[in-house]
């Protein structure tokens, strides 16, 4: 896949480290003369230029036209917004991502059909929130520019959830238990199976309700 990453800085230069971990070809559009070049001491095989990544004209120069994939994580949401549209209205580009510094933008990147929008400040929260409200939250993961969640639960001996079935615990709309990991063992649960303690849950839920969901499984603090 070839994918172009429009800004710099210490999350783009993470993000083209990811992209050529797994074998990705990488263009890089940096704001400034001094992000290029700490990429270019880090990446022999990534194009980099010194850019407006809302220029049309640099997003040419790297063949955005040929990408399957625009990142883009500009220093504000205007611009991120509008190498977005660029990439997919100008150039033909299939997919992008986009992060987005202030979360209530998100709602307008999505409907003027950004692929994906991420926000730093909603995962966050998010995670600030459950691990303040609740025990045994060991990992989360935003999907759906923040809108669906996944989360490892440990079960507590005292969780409520604890041999109680699924089925008798009614997790809301909109939330399931995707896998139980038990000792070795990754089970596939039924409505009729019990939960014990020490189970590590796999949820999935809107973000509407995974409140409500991790309250029966675990209990509030």
């Amino acid at each position: 896949m070839r994918v172009v990453v429009a800004g710099g800085g210490g999350l783009a230069l993470h993000v083209v480290r990811r992209l050529r971990a797994h074998g990705h070809g990488v263009a890089l559009v940096c704001a400034t003369r001094e992000e290029a070049d700490r990429a270019v001491t880090r990446f022999e095989d990534v194009v980099v230029v010194v850019g407006d990544a809302t220029d049309p004209a640099v997003l040419e120069g790297v063949e955005t036209r040929a990408a399957d994939l625009l990142v883009a994580l500009c220093a504000t949401d205007p611009e991120t917004l509008l190498a977005c549209l660029l990439a997919t209205r100008r150039f033909g580009v299939p997919r992008t991502v986009a992060q987005v510094h202030d979360p209530d933008n998100g709602e307008l990147f999505r409907v003027l059909g950004v692929g994906s929008v991420v926000s730093g400040a909603e995962i966050l929260g998010g995670v600030i929130e459950e691990e303040s409200g609740f025990e045994g939250i060991a990992t989360r993961v935003a999907l759906a520019g923040g809108r669906v969640g996944v989360v490892e639960v440990r079960l507590a001996r005292d969780a409520p959830a604890v041999g109680s079935t699924l089925e008798a615990l009614r997790l809301p709309a909109g939330a399931l238990v995707a896998a139980v990991l038990r000792d070795d063992a990754v089970i596939v649960p039924r409505g009729a199976a019990a939960l014990c303690a020490g189970d590590r849950l796999l949820l999935v839920s809107e973000a509407s309700v995974a409140g409500a969901a991790l309250e029966r499984l675990v209990g509030a603090r």
